[in-house]
C-alpha cells in the first residue's frame, strides 16, 4: 500500500486560503438570483396581475403629469392676472422659413417686427401714407384701452384678495393678520402708482407673499414621490392590492385628496391598523388616512373603464375576491394632507363672545316660559287689561302708569316663582351637554363650546356642538352623539315624572299651576300617560293644574326628541349616519323635513325648528377615521328606540277637539 501511495500525498498542498479563493470565485461564477428570475419570468410570461400593476403604474404616472401640467397652467392664469400691467416686452421670436435642410439649402428666419415693419413701408408707398397713419392711431388707442383694462384687472384682483382674506381673519394668528394688512395696504399703493413708476418684480413678490399667508396652493396633493410611496411602502399585495388612484377634492366634503382603490387581500380590520402604521411611519404625520366604502364608478364621472383607475373593479358593492362577504363592503382608502384632514380644530375670541352673548339670551328666554306660565297667578285686573289687548282694544299707558291691578303687586315673588321652571329647562340642557363632554372626554374627541339656542316656546332649542377632531371610527362617533340626549332624556324624564307625581297630589296645592287640557293633545306619548295619571283632576273650564317641575320637564322631553329627529348634523342625524350609514341619513332627513313642513312632526314648532335645521345644521358630520366599520346591533337597536321615543313624542295625540294654538306648550 505504501508502495502504490499518489506522489501528490508527499506534496505540499499549498496554503488553505488558496482553496478558500478558488469556493469564493465559484460563488461568484454562479448567476444572479435575479438573473434567474428574469429568466423565469421571460420563459413563464408576466401573470394578468402584474400587467395590470404596470399599466396602472403608467396610467398613474400620466394621471400625475396631467395634473401637475393643469396646476402649472392655473397657477400661470393667476400670475397673468396679477401681472397684467406690467410693462410689454417685444417677442423677438423668430419665424423660421421654408425648411431647405432636405436639399441642402439655407434655413432663413426674420423677425416678426422687421416683417412688420415691411409690411408698413409697402403699404405706406401704395397709399401715400395716409392709411398707415390711422392704422397707427388706431392701434394707440387700442394699446392704451388694453393697458386701461391691465390696470382694472389688477385693482381687481386685489380688491378680491382683499375682500376674501377679511372673511377668514380669525383662522389667523394675530401676527398672520399684521404681516397680511401690510401686504395688502403695499399692492393697494402699487395699483394706485403708473405702469412707469411700478416695479413689476416687486409686485410680484407682494402677491408671493400674499399667496404664502393665503395658503393658496395648486400643486397636486400629493407629489410623485409620495405617491410612489404610497404604493411601494404603504400598501401591498398581501394587504391591499392598489389598482388605481384619483385626484379628488369637495366631493368627499374634503378640501383635496387622493383616493386610493384597489383589492383587499387580508382582513379588514388588520389592514386598516397596518395602513394607519405605514402612513405614520412613511410621512411622519404629513397626511391622514381615511377608510371608507368605495363610491360607485361614475361617481367622478369616469367612463367605463374607471378613468384613471383603470383596472379598478367597480362593478359591485363587495370585494370581487371575497365573494362571501367576511371582510365586509367593497372599501377604497382617501389621503389627505393632514393639515387639511377634518374641522377646524381652533375656536377664535368672537366665537366665545357669540357663546357668552347666547348663554344670556337662553337665560333669558328660559325665563321668560316661566313667567307666562304663571300669568295665572297675576291680579285678575291685570288678566283682564292683557285679555283685551290680545283682543286689539287700546291698552295703551301713560308714561309711569302700572298695568292695572299691579299696584303693591309682588313682582319679586312671581318672578322667583318662574325659576323652578327656567331651572328645570336649564338643568336638562346641561345634562345633555355634560353627557357630550364625558363621553367625548373617554374617546378623546375635542368638542367646541356649546352655542345655545334661545326660543321662547320651549326655552331653549338645545345647543350647538361641534365636533373640533377626527373621531377615529363610527362607534367613537356615535357613543360621543348619542350621550347628550341620554343625559337629556335622564334629567328631563325625572322632572316630568316627579312634577306628574307632585301635579297629582303630593305637593303644596299652591304651587300648582293651571294648564289648558288641550295640552295633553300636543304630544301622542306625553298626553297619553299624562291624561292617565291626571285626566280625574282635569276641569273643564279651569283646566288642569300641575307642578312647574311637569312643565320643565315636558319643555324638556320635547326638546331632546327634536335632537334626535335623524335629520342633517343634529344628533339624531349624527346618530343615524353613524348607525346606518350616510345613504340611510339622506333616506330619513328627506322624510323628516317633509314631515316639519306638513306640520305633522312638531306642530307649531315644526317651522322654526325646520329652518334652524336648514340654516345651521343641514350638512352631515364629518366622517370618521374608519368609516366603513359597522357599530355593534347593540348600538344600531338603541339608536331606532331613540328615534321612535322621539317620535312618539313629536307627534300629535289623536283627538284633535279644542286643539289650542300651541298644542305641545303649556
Amino acid at each position: 500500500a505504501p508502495a502504490t501511495a499518489s506522489p501528490a500525498a508527499n506534496e505540499d498542498p499549498g496554503p488553505p486560503v488558496a482553496a478558500q479563493r478558488v469556493e469564493y470565485q465559484s460563488l461568484k461564477s454562479m448567476p444572479k438570483a435575479t438573473d434567474t428570475l428574469s429568466a423565469l419570468d421571460a420563459l413563464l410570461g408576466e401573470s394578468e396581475e402584474e400587467k395590470a400593476r404596470k399599466a396602472q403604474d403608467a396610467a398613474d404616472e400620466a394621471a400625475y403629469e396631467a395634473s401637475k401640467t393643469a396646476a402649472a397652467k392655473k397657477k400661470a392664469e393667476i400670475a397673468a392676472a396679477v401681472m397684467a400691467s406690467a410693462d410689454e416686452k417685444d417677442g423677438g421670436a423668430s419665424s423660421a422659413g421654408d425648411d431647405d435642410a432636405a436639399d441642402g439649402g439655407v434655413n432663413v428666419s426674420i423677425s416678426p417686427n422687421a416683417l412688420k415693419a415691411l409690411r408698413d413701408a409697402e403699404r405706406a408707398r401704395a397709399t401715400g401714407g395716409e392709411k398707415d397713419k390711422k392704422d397707427a392711431d388706431a392701434a394707440t388707442d387700442e394699446k392704451d384701452g388694453a393697458v386701461d383694462a391691465r390696470e382694472e384687472t389688477l385693482s381687481a384682483v386685489v380688491d378680491v384678495l382683499s375682500s376674501s382674506a377679511k372673511k377668514d381673519r380669525d383662522e389667523r394668528t394675530k401676527e398672520e393678520n399684521e404681516k397680511l394688512d401690510q401686504v395688502l395696504k403695499d399692492l393697494n399703493d402699487l395699483t394706485k402708482m403708473s405702469k412707469e413708476e411700478r416695479d413689476s418684480a416687486e409686485v410680484k413678490a407682494k402677491f408671493e407673499s400674499l399667496f404664502e399667508i393665503l395658503d393658496v396652493d395648486v400643486s397636486p396633493t400629493m407629489s410623485k414621490e409620495d405617491v410612489k410611496r404610497l404604493k411601494d411602502e404603504v400598501f401591498g399585495y398581501n394587504t391591499f392590492y392598489v389598482t388605481g388612484t384619483s385626484e379628488l377634492g369637495e366631493e368627499l366634503g374634503v378640501s383635496e385628496g387622493v383616493l386610493v382603490k384597489g383589492n383587499l387581500r387580508a382582513d379588514r380590520a388588520e389592514v386598516w391598523k397596518t395602513v394607519q402604521e405605514n402612513v405614520e411611519r412613511v410621512y411622519e404625520g404629513k397626511y391622514t388616512v381615511f377608510m371608507l366604502e368605495e363610491p360607485p364608478a361614475d361617481f367622478f364621472g369616469d367612463d367605463d373603464d374607471g378613468g384613471s383607475g383603470a383596472g379598478a373593479s367597480m362593478s359591485g358593492s363587495y370585494d370581487a375576491s371575497d365573494p362571501t362577504n367576511t371582510r365586509g363592503p367593497r372599501i377604497s382608502f382617501l389621503i389627505v394632507p393632514a393639515s387639511k384632514a377634518g374641522p377646524n380644530p381652533r375656536t377664535s375670541a368672537f366665537q366665545y363672545v357669540v357663546a357668552i352673548a347666547l348663554f344670556g339670551l337662553t337665560a333669558g328666554s328660559a325665563l321668560q316660559l316661566g313667567l307666562v306660565a304663571e300669568v295665572s297667578r297675576l291680579p285678575q285686573a291685570t288678566m283682564d287689561w292683557l285679555a283685551a289687548g290680545s283682543q286689539g282694544i287700546d291698552t295703551s299707558l301713560a308714561p309711569g302708569e302700572l298695568p292695572p291691578g299691579l299696584d303693591g303687586f309682588d313682582s319679586a315673588a312671581y318672578i322667583a316663582g318662574a325659576v323652578p321652571i327656567a331651572g328645570g329647562i336649564y338643568a336638562s340642557a346641561a345634562a345633555h351637554e355634560i353627557g357630550h363632554w364625558i363621553a367625548a372626554a373617554t374617546k378623546k374627541i375635542k368638542l367646541s363650546i356649546p352655542y345655545p339656542i334661545p326660543n321662547g316656546q320651549l326655552g331653549t332649542f338645545g345647543s350647538i356642538t361641534q365636533i373640533k377632531s377626527l373621531p377615529e371610527n363610527r362607534t367613537d362617533l356615535y357613543d360621543v352623539s348619542v350621550a347628550g340626549p341620554i343625559g337629556g332624556f335622564t334629567v328631563a324624564s325625572a322632572l316630568f315624572f316627579y312634577g306628574l307625581a307632585l301635579s297629582a297630589g303630593g305637593g303644596d296645592p299652591n304651587e300648582l299651576l293651571p294648564i289648558p287640557n288641550e295640552l295633553f293633545q300636543g304630544s301622542l306619548m306625553l298626553g297619553a300617560i299624562s291624561e292617565a295619571i291626571l285626566g280625574g283632576t282635569a276641569d273643564q273650564v279651569k283646566g288642569v293644574a300641575v307642578h312647574p317641575l311637569f312643565i320643565a320637564g315636558w319643555c324638556g322631553l320635547v326638546t331632546q326628541a327634536l335632537n334626535c329627529l335623524p335629520v342633517g348634523q343634529i344628533d339624531g342625524g349624527r346618530i343615524t349616519q353613524t348607525a346606518f350609514g350616510r345613504r340611510a341619513l339622506g333616506a330619513t332627513s328627506l322624510g323628516v323635513y317633509l314631515g316639519l313642513s306638513l306640520g305633522v312632526i312638531g306642530s307649531s314648532i315644526s317651522l322654526p325648528w325646520a329652518l334652524f335645521i336648514l340654516i345651521c345644521q343641514r350638512t352631515p358630520e364629518f366622517a370618521p377615521k374608519d368609516d366603513v366599520t359597522e357599530v355593534s346591533p347593540e348600538r344600531q337597536n338603541f339608536a331606532l328606540l331613540l328615534i321612535f321615543v322621539s317620535l312618539m313624542i313629536l307627534l300629535p295625540g289623536a283627538d284633535f277637539s279644542g286643539l289650542a294654538s300651541d298644542p305641545l306648550l303649556p
